[in-house]
């Protein structure tokens, strides 16, 4: 898995804004609430404070 995050940190007390980029590379994972691994993921995908793109 590889990843690139940018960070926007206003210091006039404005939201902070996390959005990045990762790269999936036959991984697994792992979901808590249905208590199953996914494995052998491949893929991209994109965020923007928590919610996938």
């Amino acid at each position: 898995m590889s990843a690139r995050l940018h960070l926007n940190i206003p210091l006039d007390g404005e939201m902070t804004t996390a959005k990045g980029d990762v790269r999936l590379q036959n991984n697994s994972l792992f979901i808590k609430p249905l208590d199953t691994t996914l494995q052998n993921l491949s893929g991209n995908f994109s965020f923007v404070n928590g919610e996938s793109q």
